[in-house]
């Protein structure tokens, strides 16, 4: 099994020249996956999009992860303050998350539906699709 570390992760984003702003986790740290800033642990990253900009403040101050993606308008507002895990500041921080997740911890992507996907009956999706956990898919997609 591959030991991804935190440092394998900024390098990533540095090589996309996604500025990051290292905190005081230690770039050892290995990380084990990615989850949603309110469960992310210590060894996981995560991300935080401008659709939670009113809550951004408490759900960073709350947050455990060791890297979180955040939206460029979020960091800006909160620029000065200091957080304990290493920062990237994205334009798509959701995007971003899923390319880095995808990038270091998934090496085959098998053709799925996830049971918690919502999908219009009008929609026309192709041959092997993989259709994440809480995807919608509204009606008249081609």
């Amino acid at each position: 099994m591959i030991m991804i570390q935190l440092k394998d992760i900024i390098d990533f984003f540095n090589q996309k020249n996604i500025p990051v702003r290292e905190g005081s986790s230690a770039i050892t740290t290995i990380v084990t996956g990615g989850r949603n800033i309110k469960e992310a642990a210590s060894s996981e990253i995560t991300f935080l999009s401008q659709k939670y900009a009113g809550t951004a403040k408490k759900l960073l101050k709350e947050c455990r992860a060791c890297l979180v993606i955040v939206d460029e308008e979020i960091f800006n507002s909160l620029a000065e303050t200091k957080f304990d895990f290493t920062l990237a500041i994205a334009r798509d921080p959701k995007n971003e998350m899923a390319e880095c997740l995808s990038h270091f911890f998934i090496s085959e992507i098998i053709p799925t539906v996830h049971s918690t996907a919502l999908i219009h009956a009008t929609a026309k999706l192709g041959a092997d699709n993989f259709i994440g956990a809480y995807t919608i898919i509204d009606e008249n997609v081609w």
